[in-house]
């Protein structure tokens, strides 16, 4: 028989279902959204989220469902949860806003703008490592082939290869998630968050030359 073991994170689901409610009067105030919100927690022993992620992952599968896992094993996991609901809350909000431009790699880049944007604004307490382990130099090495990437998210091939490698990549793991917080900050020099959804590729195209070249 295989062995196995099973971790249910019984013992810690009440302070997470605590920390994603912090987190969504965090975030709903600041950008509200019209369509009922339902939120699935679970316990994850993946290696990659213990590992590299602070102990807390998430998904927004559509505007109105999000999934978030965590590991209480972690050190600061409860932070982290927060920070996490908010960014996945900032994709569900995006989602309801966007007419579906999402499946391109560009509109990707400016929802993720926001995901870093207001989880490092609303839970600084938070690790925040996917927005500053990458400076512009450091990008500047990869705009000039970043800006000419074509990429669809609906191919089956396609797996965010600037923003989580788990394998061979031309690309260092978390970079896109840099260079999208980087280009987030510029944008909103200029627009309001609730107008991010009708911006495209030529924005971040431009908010890119400036920072990066």
């Amino acid at each position: 028989m295989t062995d196995f073991s099973i971790h249910s994170g019984k013992g810690h689901i009440e302070e997470a279902e605590e920390a994603v409610e912090e987190g969504l009067e965090r975030i709903s105030d600041v950008l509200p959204k019209e369509d009922e919100l339902d939120i699935d927690i679970g316990w994850t022993s993946q290696d990659f989220v213990v590992d590299e992620m602070g102990g807390t992952t998430g998904k927004a599968i559509n505007s109105g469902w999000i999934e978030i896992k965590f590991n209480s094993g972690c050190e600061d996991w409860r932070k982290n949860l927060i920070s996490t609901t908010v960014h996945e809350y900032v994709h569900s909000w995006f989602y309801e806003k966007d007419d579906g431009r999402s499946k391109l790699m560009w509109k990707y880049v400016l929802e993720e703008a926001l995901t870093q944007h207001f989880s490092k604004k609303l839970v600084p307490e938070a690790e925040h490592v996917k927005q500053t382990k990458f400076g512009r130099d450091d990008i500047a090495e990869h705009w000039s082939q970043i800006r000419e990437e074509e990429i669809d998210r609906t191919d089956p091939k396609f797996y965010k290869p600037l923003f989580i490698n788990r394998g061979d990549s031309q690309y260092p793991n978390w970079l896109g998630y840099s260079l999208s917080y980087l280009i987030g900050q510029k944008l909103m020099e200029e627009y309001e968050p609730e107008e991010f959804p009708e911006l495209g590729k030529d924005e971040v195209i431009n908010a890119g030359d400036e920072l990066f070249t």
